[in-house]
């Protein structure tokens, strides 16, 4: 892209040693500069009774269920949350998706492994959402006049949110930055952002822990092992089990699923329903 913005943005990033906190520091003043200079911020509220989300996670071991209510929220011992697109280090956020196949091609499966889907409803009448690297799939740049540089940092924001990260942890660190300017503001409840992985139509979310505390409940969980694996996005799935009750001591009311003959991800996620 040709805009000085757009390329000037780039260059700081490339520039910025995010393994020294003073730098991450002065790279955050630069960037909230820039959102208060431009009209950058495009709220979405959404009805919260219709609000269904999916997080998926990869099981301790191949074999072993999720087995029970609260396992998969979050991670209990921040010590070993490290930084992620959205999150600092030790930081606890809900990672979820508005397509349940997006959530799973987010956590790039290999073959063998056991899956674990949690579908969540929110209990509260409006979620007030951020969109943050997303504005052509969603009309953003044709419903409101922006200017040339607008659309520039709009273009990187899309760019680093869909940057492919393989073990390089502080290239995360700019969208962490970027979305934890936004944590502490009250008017929202978390941030929409595009899928890196997914070949779907899904976004991605990312909720405050206060928000699913206070208002999430899981509608239903399900495992899947994966059966048939060509590539990150071609590969099958059979469904092993799903719960959709709570028990006692926080137990859920597995149920073995046993006529899945394994189908492929954006085909079916859910074989049985």
């Amino acid at each position: 892209m040709d805009n000085l913005l757009y390329q000037e943005l780039h260059r700081l990033t490339n520039a910025t040693n995010f393994s020294d906190p003073i730098e991450r520091l002065k790279y955050e003043e630069k960037i909230r500069k820039v959102f208060k200079d431009k009209r950058l911020l495009f709220p979405i509220t959404l009805n919260g009774k219709d609000v269904e989300l999916t997080r998926a996670t990869k099981n301790d071991k191949a074999g072993k269920r999720h087995i029970t209510y609260r396992r998969g929220w979050y991670n209990d011992d921040i010590t070993k949350i490290d930084v992620n697109r959205c999150n600092y280090e030790g930081q606890q956020i809900f990672y979820c998706s508005d397509d349940p196949g997006t959530s799973v091609f987010e956590i790039r499966p290999n073959l063998g492994d056991w899956i674990t889907t949690i579908k969540i409803g929110i209990k509260k009448d409006t979620l007030n959402l951020l969109r943050l690297g997303i504005f052509n799939d969603m009309g953003i740049a044709h419903s409101f006049q922006l200017d040339e540089d607008e659309i520039g940092v709009l273009k990187f924001l899309e760019d680093k949110f869909k940057e492919t990260v393989d073990s390089k942890k502080y290239v995360y660190w700019s969208t962490a930055t970027i979305c934890n300017i936004f944590y502490d503001d009250c008017r929202y409840d978390g941030i929409i952002y595009p899928s890196v992985a997914s070949n779907l139509k899904g976004h991605n979310f990312v909720l405050k822990k206060k928000i699913i505390d206070q208002y999430a409940i899981i509608l239903d969980i399900t495992t899947l092992e994966v059966v048939d694996y060509s590539h990150a996005n071609d590969f099958k799935l059979q469904c092993i089990c799903f719960a959709n009750e709570k028990k006692e001591n926080d137990e859920l009311g597995w149920q073995i699923i046993h006529d899945c003959k394994s189908h492929k991800l954006d085909e079916d996620l859910y074989h049985y329903k």
